[in-house]
């Protein structure tokens, strides 16, 4: 996890598109960080615990099983806008605090392990996504701090390095990735405690309008119980058989109708994927799975519902 001093003058990697995270270097030491929402459309893999590997043509267990896997959007609004800037002493505004105080330990630790010098910061969250919504605001929260205290100090970290640090990326890694560039992206899932790589990685049309809706004011499934929840499907024996297909969905589905601008089939693939996963995770979510009727609000002309992402209450339409 190298730690690499800052130059503002440095190419930004990319390509990068709608979505990713913004940089403002407003001063010595001053530092606006603006993230968008992550919206989820499916898991690709969800093998027991207990089987590290998938049966090869002749039968035998030899192939590694990436556990997880997914792939979502990233969209430039709602999403946090985080003003670090420097203090006499440390300073945390805004809601969750605790979060922030968090992720500014966990940081502060391993770069004093580094031997880094840290000089105290204010860290204000001015605008902020809605927590448990299923639009990923946990990693945008803290790699928008991370980046934040990094950057005030005039050094750099990879997203997914600092996703690391900050413990996030358990399972998916489709926020990490897409705070650095946005768009539509695919992850491989994992096979051990990495963050899962970035696969496939396209500009989502601008022309193609996403409306989000959120039906419920119950949060979503988070915390210990969705932990709980995946050691449960871990034992589940039929998880995989309704999952497999969204790797075609994906592949030969999303990634081709995305490229070749063609909304209707990007609508039916993204359905049938959300659905799927939704199939395995209805024992636990209910109702909330797959919806789409309940709007609390008219939904403008054109658009068709696609899915839940996540554990919502947060429904997107194209």
């Amino acid at each position: 996890m190298p730690v690499i001093p800052f130059d503002p003058l440095a190419p930004v990697p990319g390509p990068r598109y709608p979505g990713s995270a913004q940089f403002q270097l407003l001063g010595k030491g001053r530092v606006r960080v603006c993230t968008g929402a992550r919206i989820h459309f499916g898991f690709l893999s969800l093998p027991g615990a207990t089987d590290p590997y998938w049966l090869d043509v002749s039968s035998q267990p030899t192939l590694p099983a990436r556990r997880y896997g997914g792939a979502g959007l990233m969209i430039p609004k709602p999403g946090f806008s985080l003003l670090a800037e420097p203090s006499s002493h440390w300073e945390f505004q805004g809601q969750p605090n605790n979060r922030l105080i968090d992720y500014a330990q966990r940081l502060c630790q391993f770069l004093e392990g580094k031997g880094c010098h840290l000089p105290a910061r204010k860290i204000t969250i001015e605008e902020s996504l809605p927590f448990h919504s299923g639009l990923g605001a946990g990693t945008q929260l803290a790699l928008a701090v991370g980046k934040a205290l990094l950057l005030s100090w005039e050094l750099d970290m990879r997203a997914i390095d600092l996703a690391l640090v900050l413990e996030r990326g358990k399972r998916s890694a489709i926020g990490i990735h897409g705070f650095d560039v946005g768009g539509l992206i695919v992850e491989g899932g994992k096979l051990s405690q990495e963050i899962a790589p970035l696969v496939a990685h396209l500009e989502w049309p601008r022309e193609w309008p996403i409306h989000l809706d959120f039906p419920l004011e119950e949060p979503g499934v988070h915390g210990e119980q969705e932990s709980e929840v995946f050691q449960t499907l871990a034992m589940g024996d039929r998880n995989q058989e309704i999952l497999e297909a969204n790797s075609r969905n994906v592949l030969l589905g999303i990634l081709p109708a995305v490229a070749q601008r063609n909304l209707a089939a990007a609508r039916k693939f993204v359905r049938d994927m959300n659905t799927r996963t939704g199939q395995v995770f209805e024992q636990f979510n209910g109702e909330a799975v797959n919806r789409g009727k309940n709007s609390t609000k008219p939904i403008p002309s054109g658009l068709e519902y696609c899915g839940q992402s996540s554990w919502g209450p947060a429904q997107f339409y194209f």
